[in-house]
């Protein structure tokens, strides 16, 4: 039984009722996803107060509460209690799909950024870092090789077959030095 087969049990009908709990559950989409979020972690309200350095009441209170009511720095301060990242992101309404994936290249280049930051003079960490961008490099390219398929005469597509001396249909990408060369199937 689905949600909403379940709310039509619940209230019987009563279209009133049937209204103010689906009122109820709009209004708390993002208190129950918090909610979620301390349960996945196994933290009890307690545990996030002390993180919070508030009061379990206060949690409580967040929790009962509606979404309209929580402030930006109680999600912020909850998303890091229960080991979250909270951002929040604001797009142009006029943003175009190319100007979207543009936006998400960058985003992925800051947040590798940081990854290397972290790393600083750990060689090993730093090593992780670089398997892990030749991995995004592949995967990106495997995204582009499909998409590029449907394009005639594509840039992406002659690009692929001159750096790997062949068709892209099947073209191997050595993984700096990797043992191993990825194969990238069509």
């Amino acid at each position: 039984m689905n949600t909403q087969d379940a709310l039509k049990v619940m209230t019987s009908g009563n279209r009133s009722l049937e209204h103010a709990v689906n009122d109820k559950l709009n209004r708390t989409r993002l208190i129950r996803c918090l909610i979620g979020m301390r349960a996945k972690a196994g933290l009890s309200q307690t545990d996030v107060a002390q993180k919070m350095n508030c009061s379990q009441s206060r949690i409580s209170k967040i929790e009962h509460g509606f979404d309209e009511d929580i402030t930006i720095g109680e999600l912020n301060a909850y998303s890091q209690a229960v080991g979250q990242w909270f951002e929040i992101s604001f797009s142009d309404t006029s943003r175009n799909a190319t100007g979207l994936i543009k936006y998400h290249i960058i985003r992925a280049n800051d947040l590798l950024q940081r990854i290397i930051k972290l790393a600083e003079d750990d060689k090993e960490m730093l090593a992780g870092a670089n398997s892990f961008s030749m991995e995004m490099l592949v995967n990106f390219c495997r995204l582009l090789d499909n998409a590029t398929k449907k394009i005639p005469d594509s840039s992406f597509q002659k690009l692929l077959s001159e750096a790997a001396g062949k068709r892209p249909e099947s073209f191997e990408l050595n993984c700096n030095g990797c043992a191993e060369k990825e194969t990238v199937d069509a």
